[in-house]
C-alpha cells in the first residue's frame, strides 16, 4: 500500500514512501457491509438520488421523444434533452489513526464501509476520507493515506508497528485536507474524528502545548474562510479537555462514548449537509 509522508515546514509538501520503513507490514484490516446500516444512510441521500433533472433544449443530447412529440404535433422544435446543473456535496472525513485509536478504529471502518456503499450510484455527492498521523522523528511529518472508495476501506487501519503513525497533527491534517480541496465547487463539509490533543513529536520526543492548539484553531478558521462547514467529533475524551475542544472547533464539536453515539452524530451532520443541497 502507498502512503504518503508530507513535510509540513513552509507549507512545502514531500512526497516519501515509508511503507518500507513499517515494522510489521500489516496495512489491512476486513470489513463487513451492514444492510440495516446502509440502508440508514440510503434514507439520509434518498432526496439525491435517481437521474439528473433535464429540460428540452435547442442543444444538448438528442431525445428520441422529443423528436416522436415534434412530428405529431410541429409545435415544439426542441428535440434536445440537456442537464440542469443541480448543487452538488463534498464530504471530507478526517481520521485520527495514531496508536491510540487501535481500540477504536474498527467501528470508523464499519461506518466509512456503508457510507461509500450507499453513495454508489449518486452523483451529487463525493465522499474523501483521509487517514492522519505523523513520525517519531520530525515535528513537521503529516502522514496520509486517502480512501477513494469501498474497496480500500481496509486501509482503514492502526499500524501499531510502524514509528510513522505516532502523534496526532490534526492542524496540519486540516490544512492539507482544505488546501487539497478549496477549488471544489459545491457545498463542503469536513468532519475531523479525533480522540486526542495535537500532539507531535520531535526526536521520539512528546510536543504536546497551546500553540498547537491555535495553529488547529487558525486551520479551521482558514477552512471556513474557504467554504468549508468544519465539525469536530471527539472519540472517548476525558471531560478535562472537551471545553478546549469545543474552543477549538469553535463550538463544532460533541464527544461521542459509544458506536452508536458516532452513528447518531454522523447521521445527524450529514443530514443537515444534505438539507442544504437540496435547498
Amino acid at each position: 500500500m502507498f502512503i504518503k509522508r508530507f513535510i509540513a515546514q513552509s507549507n512545502m509538501y514531500e512526497y516519501f514512501d515509508y511503507t518500507q520503513k513499517a515494522k510489521n507490514g500489516s496495512y489491512r484490516d476486513s470489513f463487513e457491509l451492514d444492510n440495516m446500516l446502509t440502508s440508514e444512510f440510503d434514507q439520509i441521500f434518498q432526496s439525491l438520488k435517481g437521474e439528473p433533472k433535464t429540460i428540452r433544449s435547442n442543444k444538448g443530447d438528442i431525445h428520441v421523444p422529443y423528436i416522436i412529440d415534434f412530428k405529431a404535433n410541429k409545435n415544439n422544435l426542441k428535440v434536445f434533452r440537456k442537464k440542469i446543473n443541480q448543487s452538488s456535496g463534498l464530504v471530507c472525513l478526517l481520521v485520527d489513526v495514531s496508536g491510540s485509536m487501535e481500540s477504536r478504529i474498527d467501528m470508523v471502518r464499519k461506518l466509512v464501509a456503508n457510507f461509500y456503499a450507499s453513495i454508489a450510484d449518486i452523483q451529487r455527492i463525493t465522499l474523501k476520507v483521509y487517514l492522519y498521523s505523523s513520525s517519531y522523528y520530525n515535528a513537521h511529518d503529516l502522514t496520509i493515506t486517502e480512501i477513494n472508495d469501498l474497496s480500500e476501506c481496509d486501509k482503514i487501519v492502526v499500524d501499531t508497528g510502524s514509528d510513522y503513525n505516532i502523534g496526532t497533527p490534526t492542524h496540519y491534517a486540516l490544512d492539507y485536507v482544505t488546501n487539497q480541496n478549496k477549488n471544489y465547487v459545491g457545498k463542503k463539509v469536513l468532519i475531523c474524528l479525533t480522540d486526542g490533543h495535537p500532539a507531535i513529536y520531535e526526536n521520539e520526543n512528546l510536543h504536546l502545548d497551546g500553540k498547537l492548539k491555535l495553529e488547529c484553531k487558525k486551520a479551521i478558521l482558514n477552512a471556513e474562510e474557504l467554504s468549508f462547514n468544519i465539525f469536530g467529533l471527539g472519540i472517548q475524551l476525558p471531560e478535562y479537555t472537551l471545553d478546549s475542544f469545543k474552543n477549538m472547533f469553535r463550538d463544532n464539536f460533541v464527544n461521542i462514548r459509544t458506536y452508536d453515539d458516532l452513528r447518531i452524530q454522523l447521521f445527524d451532520k450529514l443530514g443537515d449537509f444534505v438539507r442544504g443541497i437540496r435547498a
